[in-house]
């Protein structure tokens, strides 16, 4: 089996480096159960069923409304690309009434040999933490001590400065922190909260139904974000572009065989992330 998958992945990385046309590595719908190109990690991390909505009866479920969870998915196989998208349908939801939200969601590209590797928790995201030496995610902030604007318009959660969006660009030990309170980091060092913006009027996040998130990523070292909203409340958003940033390229943002990751986190507060689906294709391709 290990050498059938060495083969595959060779393989795989002649078919990405050696055709102009976006090819699809991954493609996984989880409503329907299908996690066969993923190893799943934490105890959380796990397909469950999804009550009331016919759309999406089963998800992929990283983390649930409880404290100190941390669920992370790799991809099964190494890759090495010149760029590429990744598109995943996440919804994320939270009980108001256990006070704020928290802490967030993360899809990356990360130099991770074993599949079983997952980063820190909480703030971390199962990133952070220095078990991983380099990657690159794109992330979903939930915890207001991580958010925008001043101290007090943060700490309502409901004004939606909590809510952020951001990059994160990690080859270097003494960036291995996602500081609480720390200003975004410098596209051109690298770090975390790369570009940090909250959504767009009117985007809600959190209990705001699925949204599908494009994340490309150009050989050049510029990483986009588009937003698409795939529930009635939030259909309004069409292929919304929410961020981008130009990395440095020595920063070698995704220069390295790596795997695919979903994560999400909580610590003291907490939500629950759930993913519908994810699709990875390369080289980058224009918003779908």
């Amino acid at each position: 089996m290990g050498k059938l998958r060495t083969l595959l992945a060779a393989t795989m990385l002649l078919v990405v480096t050696g055709v102009a046309q976006a090819a699809t590595l991954v493609s996984s719908d989880f409503t329907k159960g299908d996690t066969s190109a993923w190893v799943l990690n934490g105890a959380q991390a796990k397909v469950v069923g999804f009550a009331g909505d016919s759309l999406h009866p089963k998800v992929l479920q990283l983390t649930s409304d409880k404290g100190n969870q941390t669920g992370v998915a790799w991809t099964q196989m190494q890759f090495t690309v010149p760029s590429f998208s990744y598109i995943a349908d996440v919804e994320i939801r939270h009980d108001p009434t256990l006070g704020c939200p928290a802490d967030g969601f993360a899809m990356s590209f990360a130099n991770v040999a074993d599949p079983a590797t997952v980063g820190g928790g909480g703030g971390s995201f199962g990133l952070f933490g220095g078990k991983i030496p380099a990657f690159s995610a794109f992330e979903v902030n939930e915890w207001r001590g991580q958010g925008l604007g001043t101290t007090a318009q943060r700490n309502d959660c409901v004004s939606g400065l909590n809510e952020t969006f951001a990059f994160d660009v990690v080859s270097d030990a003494s960036k291995q922190n996602r500081v609480e309170g720390a200003a975004p980091s410098d596209p051109a060092k690298g770090g975390a909260k790369i570009g940090q913006i909250v959504p767009p009027a009117g985007m809600q996040i959190v209990n705001g139904g699925f949204f599908r998130y494009q994340w490309n990523v150009a050989e050049d070292g510029t990483m986009q974000v588009f937003v698409t909203g795939l529930s009635p409340i939030n259909q309004q958003f069409k292929q919304v572009k929410v961020l981008e940033a130009k990395i440095d390229p020595a920063l070698k943002p995704i220069g390295f065989a790596g795997r695919f990751g979903l994560s999400a986190a909580t610590g003291g507060a907490f939500i629950t992330v759930e993913v519908a689906a994810a699709r990875i294709d390369s080289p980058v391709e224009a918003p779908q």
